[in-house]
């Protein structure tokens, strides 16, 4: 993607806040907790958050990674994924994010040229398909 190559900058993942998540699939729940041999709730309960989104007249829960001092919980101290090969679903898209407005510019794009009306629009969509059609 963009000729793309990780810098070990740290800066993807200690950025965590409010506004900034890392959202989880069904699927990265699953394959996360088997990789690191724990049983899915055990999983849920040390690495996760429960989140909502307000729908009409009643909401939909979704988890999201937890993070300490803004960094995610499985970012080492060299800077590197400590669980790489069983990353989630967003964290293999990194740098760009869902929902990205090809204005939140993060220090490894800087140097790469993105075209001014990309944006994340086409693979969100399907994303968000893909998962609202396995509830």
């Amino acid at each position: 993607m963009f000729g793309f190559k990780c810098l070990k900058c740290g800066f993807c993942c200690s950025n965590m806040s409010s506004e900034r998540k890392v959202i989880l699939f069904p699927e990265d729940v699953l394959n996360i907790s088997k990789g690191l041999s724990i049983e899915l709730n055990e999983f849920k309960n040390r690495y996760c958050n429960e989140e909502f989104i307000k729908l009409d007249k009643s909401k939909m829960t979704f988890l999201v990674l937890k993070s300490t001092n803004g960094k995610c919980v499985f970012l080492s101290i060299n800077n590197t994924c400590s669980i790489h090969n069983i990353k989630p679903y967003q964290c293999k898209n990194s740098p760009l994010e869902f929902l990205w407005d090809n204005e939140t510019i993060t220090p490894c794009l800087k140097e790469i040229d993105i075209p001014k009306d990309w944006n994340t629009e086409n693979s969100d969509e399907k994303i968000f398909r893909t998962l609202f059609n396995n509830l």
